[in-house]
């Protein structure tokens, strides 16, 4: 089974089998006995319309990325990347503070880290990118991105965590 089918299958799964419990524990609380001919519509309905909205949009925005092969490390909420790089820290927080999408994002800065942080909004729930830096030899650095949701059930993302790691590589790449 393909990744993305496990995807699609994972979020059916997630979404149908959640507002099936939902709706199964608030009729139980309005006084409606158990039925599993309900429970199994809410499941397969709900789950399908969700998964029917949802997915093939988050798959477009995967390939408007730039990913062309489904797997495991792309579909998922968390995202990493390592970089080599003559960049140094300072230069790169420059590049964030000139980019339109990372600079409305809070900064926090710490000897050999650079911590980016979003607010809840209508996009999502906001995601935390971490940037360690460590020096190596011949002036270079090398920098380990990791980008994630701030929530920690979150499971699935819509592909911000993977937009923001590009969108730090492609600044250091453009260094280079």
């Amino acid at each position: 089974m393909s990744d993305i089918t496990k995807f699609y299958l994972r979020y059916f799964l997630t979404m149908g089998l959640g507002f099936a419990i939902g709706m199964t524990v608030m009729n139980y609380f309005t006084g409606d006995a158990f039925s599993l001919f309900k429970f199994l519509l809410y499941a397969i309905f709900f789950g399908g319309f969700m998964t029917i909205m949802y997915v093939p949009g988050y798959v477009t925005t995967l390939k408007k990325l730039g990913i062309t092969e489904f797997s495991k490390e792309n579909v998922g909420v968390r995202q990493q990347r390592s970089i080599v790089s003559a960049m140094r820290k300072d230069e790169l927080m420059t590049q964030i503070q000139a980019s339109p999408d990372l600079k409305r994002m809070k900064v926090e800065e710490g000897d050999d880290e650079v911590r980016l942080i979003s607010k809840f909004s209508a996009d999502g729930w906001g995601e935390e990118v971490k940037i360690r830096i460590r020096l190596l030899q011949d002036g270079l650095n090398s920098f380990d991105i990791v980008s994630r949701p701030r929530s920690r059930v979150a499971m699935f993302d819509g592909g911000r965590n993977l937009k923001h790691v590009i969108q730090i590589e492609t600044l250091i790449k453009q260094f280079s």
